[in-house]
């Protein structure tokens, strides 16, 4: 929860100044930047790397850590150069399709970026099979952090800010966030002599369909922004990302758990089968909505005052749309336990279909409906989209596990019931500490 909250924390506080000193063209030139590179980029290859990594430092024996965690740097190596041939020849491709000036130099830094995330992702998925958190939360924390205090201080001076300078200091923070991850991770690193290409194989063959998953929900989460950006302007890209960082800081305890969901279900499966996965989906899943509605609620009734604090009036125009995106963030939840059951049962490919035809289905309904009612018609695809992703997962987890939708709700209810005894043992176990 730190690591995810450090990450959103400084990303909204970076965000909050860059709206405030960037006109609405520049920032949403920023956006469709992040867009490209962090939810194109790092998160499908963290779909590559991470579960299948995590998955069998999980269940093999130590033995075989060594050439487990060799095979899974080898193919994020592979990976790594191909984005760069892509990025080299492409950029020129977006920056003209997105009408994004400066964006192919930017994409260009970026090359350097995601080189020097090699090491820093290998070791961040090392530590979090074994649950170890700290160097992953410290990591995140200098690499988001430094970044942040870079725009904190210019922002203080009142100096200008240059999009070309943002993303040289993100190539410096990258630098020490991998130091850090690196550092933390020695303690449990193996290291094979050799590469041995069956594992190879097994990593791709169970990854890739992560890497689709993760691809395909990144098209389902930020089409919006690309085809406001090609079909209307940038600063409608950036109007829409103001609603979309706020349903990120409310969906964080959802991504938060999927983290430490993921490893458990996998033994759970094991220990218990079917039974003790559909009790952790009901109740995860549960807790978490019971945690965040409060949240969605009052950014719901009081959407201008969340958009004021955020980006500024400038942007209050945005309102009612955050009021869909809000609305929508509430399922994520059961999206993203959905995907981390499936991929912890060993059926990534279902998944990856599912989270494919959902994709496809928001972008069809983003390009159909930004072109018939303009930003607004983000709002409409997006929940439209949603929902009837949420409809068809619920009928196949209650066909595989047993998944009672409404246990969902049960759980949320017994959640508020024991809320307060919770808070008043952590009180009391605070008091007797001190």
């Amino acid at each position: 929860m730190l690591d995810l909250l450090s990450k959103l924390g400084f990303g909204m506080g970076t965000f909050m100044i860059l709206f405030r000193v960037l006109d609405k063209p520049t920032a949403g030139v920023w956006v469709l930047f992040m867009v490209v590179t962090a939810t194109f980029i790092e998160v499908p290859r963290a779909g590559l790397l991470q579960n299948a990594l995590l998955k069998y430092l999980s269940t093999e024996p130590k033995e075989k850590h060594g050439l487990i965690i060799k095979a899974s740097f080898v193919v994020n190596t592979l990976f790594t150069i191909l984005i760069v041939l892509v990025l080299y020849f492409g950029a020129g491709f977006l920056e003209e399709k997105l009408h994004a000036p400066h964006l192919k130099t930017l994409l260009h830094y970026y090359i350097w970026i995601t080189i020097l995330l090699i090491p820093f992702f290998t070791a961040n998925y090392i530590q979090q099979a074994n649950l170890d958190f700290r160097g992953i939360f410290l990591s995140s924390f200098v690499r988001f952090g430094l970044f942040f205090l870079y725009n904190l201080y210019h922002y203080i001076k009142h100096d200008a800010i240059n999009l070309i300078d943002l993303v040289q200091m993100q190539l410096v923070a990258a630098f020490f966030g991998s130091l850090v991850s690196i550092f933390f991770a020695w303690r449990y690193f193996a290291w094979s002599k050799k590469i041995d290409w069956s594992w190879v194989s097994t990593l791709v063959g169970y990854g890739k369909y992560v890497f689709g998953t993760n691809m395909a929900t990144s098209i389902q989460k930020q089409s919006s922004t690309l085809l406001l950006g090609n079909l209307l302007t940038t600063a409608s890209s950036a109007m829409f990302d103001v609603a979309n960082k706020v349903s990120m800081m409310i969906e964080a305890p959802g991504m938060a758990a999927a983290g430490v969901v993921f490893p458990q279900s996998a033994r759970a499966m094991v220990r218990d089968g079917k039974s003790g996965v559909k009790v952790l989906y009901e109740k995860v899943v549960g807790v978490i909505v019971g945690v965040i509605f409060p949240f969605a609620l009052f950014v719901f009734i009081f959407p201008k005052f969340i958009i004021g604090i955020i980006a500024g009036p400038n942007y209050y125009e945005t309102a009612t749309l955050l009021r869909f995106v809000v609305t929508f963030s509430l399922i994520t939840p059961f999206a993203v336990q959905f995907g981390t059951i499936l991929d912890s049962i060993g059926m990534p490919k279902i998944n990856f279909l599912f989270t494919l035809a959902g994709g496809l289905l928001n972008l069809g309904l983003n390009y159909v409906l930004i072109k018939r009612f303009g930003l607004i018609g983000a709002g409409y695809a997006g929940l439209a989209s949603y929902l009837i992703a949420l409809f068809f997962q619920q009928l196949f987890l209650h066909k595989q596990v047993g998944i009672n939708f409404f246990n969902v709700f049960r759980n949320m209810i017994r959640f508020y019931k024991g809320l307060p005894e919770l808070i008043k043992g952590l009180l009391s176990r605070k008091t007797a500490t001190t």
